[in-house]
């Protein structure tokens, strides 16, 4: 019996470091999933406004 409470004990804080550890990454991981979105926009808006200013040449 006194080793499965052990063993309960064990389980709950790895539990809890998990979560530390989750708190931790968490910011890391948006701040670069959303800077690769940033990143996509950015590129996509240059795309077009030099395929606006090529059709603006082209009419004259």
């Amino acid at each position: 019996m006194q080793v499965k409470g052990i063993l309960s004990c064990l389980f709950k804080r790895q539990r809890g470091a998990a979560m530390t550890e989750l708190l931790v990454a968490l910011p890391a991981l948006l701040l670069m999933g959303l800077g690769g979105l940033q990143s996509a926009l950015l590129f996509d808006a240059k795309t077009t406004i030099n395929y606006a200013t090529f059709e603006a040449a082209r009419k004259g």
